[in-house]
């Protein structure tokens, strides 16, 4: 089991993000429940701006007693930074994410979470029975955006080469495409990002793996039992994929990262990466992304 999360940037206090943070951290003291092995940060990390002054107040601090690893994709508002300002985009997400070491960064203010080594902005985490393909849909409100003439298809190109290597491995587990922004969607305050998922069917359709199509059965929802049946479908999801996490720790190596989780409570267990790949491009450099919002940013990472 792990947890997900995502748009948890506060700029108004941290009163509402800690009553989250509290029930999950809990978790982890509720004897009847399985124990999350890590987080999956879902994008805006930090709002409204992904500069390094906020990582403090909207990160580490509310995530000071949270004894698992945090994982995270880059959201829009990680990418921004102020107009008028000096910061370069994606820079403090790259130093508190994708650094070399386990490194406590000066942004955690003496607080023992250290920074996570994710190899780039898109990447492969891979654990048992599940292999989760973390894309950057870049800095734009909406729509998401993974490649274009501005940024160039380098996504594209790690999308083929991870998706091909799903097929080689003959992978049987389940496999998740995560972006910030929704490829599609029915209802809410942001519309579909078309362009992005017409990318992803064509590099799915060119590899042969097929993703499950949700589009056709979320128009067929009705808004009367949309909730009552996302629910149910989710619940299933979730059962499904508790029941295999835990029959993965039952065996094998991730069993002992578990055990050390347990007795290390309280402090940052990231050895627990130890046992998963993380695979993807490393950043030769931060992404040189323009100061205006508005405008769409080059990614300059390779395969």
């Amino acid at each position: 089991m792990f947890h997900a999360a995502g748009d948890t940037g506060s700029t108004r206090g941290p009163e509402s993000q800690n009553l989250v943070w509290d029930k999950m951290v809990n978790d982890f003291t509720d004897e009847e429940k399985e124990q999350p092995l890590f987080l999956f940060h879902l994008g805006d990390v930090i709002y409204s701006f992904g500069e390094a002054q906020y990582y403090y107040d909207q990160f580490y601090e509310p995530y000071r007693d949270y004894p698992a690893p945090i994982l995270a994709l880059a959201g829009n508002h990680d990418g921004m930074v102020a107009p008028r300002t000096s910061a370069t985009s994606l820079a403090a997400f790259l130093e508190n994410f994708c650094a070399e070491t386990f490194e406590v960064t000066s942004e955690a203010g003496g607080l023992v979470r250290t920074a996570q080594i994710q190899p780039g902005v898109f990447f492969t985490f891979e654990a048992p029975l599940i292999r989760i393909l973390a894309l950057y849909s870049n800095t734009l409100e909406d729509p998401g955006v993974i490649a274009s003439p501005t940024i160039g298809t380098s996504q594209l190109t790690y999308l083929e080469t991870a998706l091909n290597r799903v097929k080689s491995d003959k992978f049987d587990g389940a496999l998740i495409l995560a972006h910030h922004h929704p490829a599609y969607t029915a209802g809410g305050k942001h519309g579909w990002s078309q362009e992005m998922l017409s990318q992803i069917d064509d590099i799915c359709s060119k590899t042969g793996v097929v993703m499950q199509d949700l589009r056709e059965w979320l128009v067929r929802v009705s808004r009367k039992d949309r909730a009552r049946r996302l629910s149910w479908q989710f619940q299933i999801l979730s059962e499904s994929w508790n029941e295999a996490f835990s029959a993965a720790s039952r065996r094998g190596k991730f069993d002992c990262a578990c055990c050390a989780l347990r007795r290390r409570r309280g402090k940052v267990a990231n050895d627990i990466l130890g046992n998963v790949v993380l695979a993807g491009p490393r950043p030769g450099s931060p992404c040189l992304m323009p100061q205006r919002r508005s405008v769409l940013a080059p990614i300059t990472t390779s395969i």
